[in-house]
């Protein structure tokens, strides 16, 4: 392996300062950050009492946490979990509960109102938006934002993957083993084994028990995280 450019390694040492200092700071602040775990600087947050991270987690630049809540914790993320960039999570008086070896890709929202559960292993792909809630919309006379709204808990089981762009809305329950493709809308049950897709989503193919020779041959298991980087040709 090639030894980093100079430009390179000196990217790395000053990124590298932003995320200790995050870290730093979220340790004096959050309720619990476990040990090996990364944020950055730009990481913003309310209600850090609030907020439990484990071990070996990154959260990378200008995420948000709002853990305000009235339970001893708003915002739990497990142990290894990967938060991309400019990640929303939003308790809003439920609780936001993120299993082991989640990643939440860039631009993600999550609303946790009525509660939200992400399941082990699973992957939401950049841009999902998961909002446990509902607003009131009536003819009453009375303006829609002064209605008020519902709240119903979101349960995304284990090792699901969530393609980018989908909008999960309250009260949807996702089996473990499910594929959702990208900017499909998910109100209702998704069983497990399947490939979902569509507004609202709808089965569209079991999950094969094996991958084709032909694509198993062009299969790259680098997760690139933050320790991850290309090696100069």
């Amino acid at each position: 392996m090639r030894p980093l450019g100079r430009l390179d390694a000196l990217n790395r040492f000053l990124l590298r300062q932003q995320y200790l200092r995050g870290t730093f700071a979220a340790r004096l602040f959050w309720q619990h950050v476990g040990q090996d775990t990364s944020i950055h600087a730009s990481v913003g947050y309310l209600s850090p009492s609030r907020i439990r991270i484990g071990d070996k987690c990154e959260i990378r630049h200008h995420s948000f946490l709002d853990a305000r809540c009235n339970q001893n914790w708003g915002i739990q993320i497990g142990n290894g979990c990967r938060i991309k960039d400019g990640v929303m999570l939003a308790s809003y008086g439920g609780q936001i509960d993120i299993g082991e070896q989640v990643l939440i890709g860039r631009l993600c929202t999550v609303f946790g109102h009525g509660g939200v559960h992400i399941g082990a292993f699973s992957m939401i792909g950049p841009g999902v938006v998961i909002v446990s809630t509902n607003h009131v919309t009536t003819m009453s006379g009375r303006k829609f934002q002064e209605q008020g709204f519902t709240r119903e808990r979101i349960d995304i089981g284990e090792d699901v993957w969530i393609g980018a762009n989908c909008s999960v809305v309250a009260g949807a329950r996702i089996e473990p083993r499910t594929v959702v493709a990208a900017n499909s809308l998910v109100d209702g049950l998704l069983r497990g084994g399947w490939l979902y897709g569509g507004i609202p989503a709808r089965r569209l193919q079991i999950i094969p028990e094996s991958l084709d020779p032909k694509v198993s041959a062009r299969v790259d298991f680098r997760t690139w995280g933050l320790t991850d980087w290309i090696d100069p040709e």
